[in-house]
């Protein structure tokens, strides 16, 4: 993702939807230029709502990155598992519990060291540039 805070490439947002979702999804919203084409940046609040519209578009929480669809929800869950812990070390371990039943797409883990807890969310398939970026865009939301 780039170092700044305000906007992302939109190709950036095509390579983790696709293409033919990217072209369809910026037209309904507005955003291609007269001659059809796309803006070279997207500011955050529209790649983050481009993002959602693809997920309900698709109905899949993965925007098709993991082998079978996640269903809408599945983050919640996830929150929910979360929100069980007494506090945030072992609410980060109940959150990567539970990413090991319904998240097949990522590997969260959960690592503590001297005075330090990690917590990585690392794509399943990780030379695929399409699932680094839904792991990235996964762990920001996390």
């Amino acid at each position: 993702m780039p170092q700044t805070n305000r906007s992302v490439d939109t190709a950036y947002f095509t390579t983790l939807v696709g293409r033919e979702a990217a072209c369809r999804l910026m037209t309904r919203a507005g955003l291609l230029d007269e001659a059809g084409s796309p803006p070279t940046q997207l500011d955050m609040v529209t790649f983050w709502r481009l993002c959602a519209e693809n997920i309900h578009a698709c109905d899949d929480e993965s925007h098709g990155v993991a082998k079978v669809p996640v269903p809408r929800g599945s983050l919640t869950m996830l929150f929910t598992a979360a929100a069980q812990g007494d506090d945030l070390d072992e609410a980060l371990q109940r959150f990567a519990d539970a990413a090991h039943l319904v998240r097949k797409e990522c590997v969260v883990s959960v690592s503590r060291g001297h005075d330090t807890t990690r917590f990585t969310v690392a794509p399943a398939e990780p030379a695929d540039l399409r699932a680094e970026i839904y792991a990235e865009c996964f762990l920001i939301v996390a």
